[in-house]
């Protein structure tokens, strides 16, 4: 998170657990997640959801502290512990924020220097299967990530603010093949980053989301801007998703007061109000960060909820606007005193 744990949560809170217990997954229909990141997501055959697709949480404490990836089954509610984690020294995290899938099921976390790969089905105290971190990077403070169809990978740096590019299978201290910075760009504290079908590549900023060209290199202008008033997007734009119709989603986390979810026509352009705006008291969001859409245009939302019973995440259903109450919530032991980061479904 760019401000908004860092007197919240401190390194004075006690360091609590998440049970990372297996249980039963609940049977669902099987329907793919989109986007570029799941073009060829298949039923899961084994691992912690095998019956069900998952949903996986990047979670920490604070800046010291590894934090974990926990994974649940895509239909938990209530009180729920999660299926499985990855978790532990082996793991390498450190303060996850952006994860992501590419198209054989491999999993990428943007760590706080570095980008961390699981193997398809990992969990518990794993070794990445590769990590990409050096001074040739160009990595700065990762948060959002995502990859393309052919494998590429685009990460937004939020320290010096760009977004990267690196080849498929790339690790180790290997230079980006392309990088998005400069003053032309509008980069200004950015979060999160979605491609649509087109390689068109979307970025949340501090009050505004840009869109960049697919290809897009160098101190280059963006195609698009979504800002201004109308639009909605309040200081703090954070998760970011697009759906099945390259409508865009975005998580705004300014306060308690103005946090919500917005939702834009796709090819949206200047200061245009969004086709939906959750916002207000019964939607339970107080500081929302990561943000995924299914196949039916459900939106999972990753709420730090100051530690309430409304920290973990939120699910609204496809036709939820204004004060709409969550369709459910999944909270328990592994949000307590936690900072939440992405949100990714497989």
């Amino acid at each position: 998170m760019r401000y908004f744990f860092s007197a919240a949560v401190t390194a004075g809170f006690a360091t609590v657990l998440a049970a990372c217990t297996t249980g039963p997954s609940t049977a669902v229909p099987f329907s793919p997640p989109l986007g570029q990141a799941f073009s060829g997501a298949t039923r899961p055959q084994s691992g912690p959801c095998p019956k069900a697709h998952c949903v996986y949480l990047a979670l920490q404490y604070n800046f010291t502290d590894p934090g974990e990836i926990a994974i649940y089954p895509l239909t938990a509610r209530g009180s729920h512990a999660p299926n499985a984690a990855i978790v532990g020294k082996k793991t390498q995290l450190h303060f996850p924020q952006g994860v992501a899938f590419d198209s054989n099921g491999n999993l990428y976390v943007a760590n706080a220097k570095s980008i961390g790969i699981f193997a398809p089905g990992a969990q518990g105290n794993v070794a990445p299967s590769g990590v990409l971190q050096g001074t040739r990077t160009g990595l700065s403070r990762p948060s959002g990530i995502a990859l393309d169809a052919a494998g590429d990978l685009y990460v937004v740096n939020n320290s010096t603010p760009s977004v990267t590019v690196y080849a498929p299978g790339s690790t180790g201290n290997v230079a980006p093949i392309r990088t998005i910075g400069g003053s032309n760009t509008q980069l200004s504290y950015p979060w999160g980053v979605a491609l649509d079908a087109a390689g068109n590549v979307y970025v949340t900023n501090f009050s505004s989301i840009t869109e960049y060209g697919a290809g897009a290199s160098g101190n280059v202008a963006p195609i698009a801007v979504i800002s201004g008033q109308a639009s909605g997007l309040a200081s703090g734009v954070e998760g970011i998703a697009l759906d099945a119709s390259a409508n865009i989603y975005a998580a705004s986390n300014q306060s308690d007061v103005t946090a919500g979810l917005l939702e834009f026509s796709a090819g949206s352009n200047g200061d245009v109000p969004p086709l939906r705006h959750i916002l207000g008291y019964n939607t339970r969001m107080i500081v929302p960060m990561g943000l995924a859409v299914d196949r039916d245009d459900n939106a999972y939302v990753l709420n730090w909820g100051a530690d309430t019973e409304y920290s973990g995440m939120l699910v609204f259903g496809s036709e939820a606007n204004g004060d709409a109450a969550p369709e459910r919530i999944v909270t328990g032991k592994s949000f307590t005193y936690r900072n939440v980061g992405g949100i990714a479904i497989r």
